[in-house]
């Protein structure tokens, strides 16, 4: 893990002048969350082989599988 400054210097410009002084409840490493909306169902972009390799590498995770998976992700 990076510092505050450290991991946002591409973005300087964003930074406010001080990191915010208060963490959430119980995780003192965190002190911002942003929420994201939910992706749609009907919106993914993974093939039916994809979805099927993803499943098999996390029911029996092996080298074979893992590896079987990452090379349909990547288009191998």
């Amino acid at each position: 893990m990076v510092g505050w400054r450290t991991s946002s210097i591409r973005r300087e410009a964003e930074l406010v002048k001080q990191p915010p002084r208060r963490s959430l409840d119980g995780y003192k490493h965190v002190v911002d969350v942003e929420y994201c909306p939910p992706m749609q169902l009907g919106n993914t972009h993974f093939s039916p082989e994809a979805a099927k390799a993803k499943e098999v590498a996390q029911t029996a995770p092996d080298t074979q599988n893992i590896e079987e998976y990452h090379d349909i992700m990547e288009g191998k």
